[in-house]
């Protein structure tokens, strides 16, 4: 088994990338983003609460999936991680039906970045 080396920083995490890989920063926040919104609310047993309600949109025509899936997106970020505040969100359908949303996202430091969910 390998060794992690804790970061010396405040917030870090286990990456998602790899076994051993841990993530600080704009790239921890980012990986947090992606955890509360692909969660189902209810999925952790510890934190029933925690996710989002995305997935309840899915198969909803996309006129009103849309503006309720952007919806909950802000809910979910602005209930789990507060080292976020999201800017925009802009919502791509393509022909096959699917929609992916890009949202755009800042910190209490000005710091920025964008995670793109499917």
């Amino acid at each position: 088994m390998e060794a992690i080396t804790i970061p010396q920083t405040q917030y870090w995490q286990l990456s998602l990338a790899g076994p051993g890989e841990t993530v600080t920063g704009l790239k921890d926040i980012a990986q947090s983003i992606f955890n509360v919104l692909t969660t189902i609310k209810g999925s952790d047993p510890l934190r029933p609460t925690f996710g989002s309600d995305i997935w309840e949109y899915v198969d909803l025509p996309q006129a009103e999936a849309i503006p309720l899936t952007i919806k909950a997106i802000f809910e979910a970020v602005q209930n789990w991680e507060p080292r976020a505040t999201i800017t925009r969100i802009i919502p791509t359908p393509n022909p096959d039906g699917q929609v992916k949303y890009t949202i755009y996202w800042t910190t209490e430091l000005g710091q920025s970045d964008t995670i793109i969910t499917l």
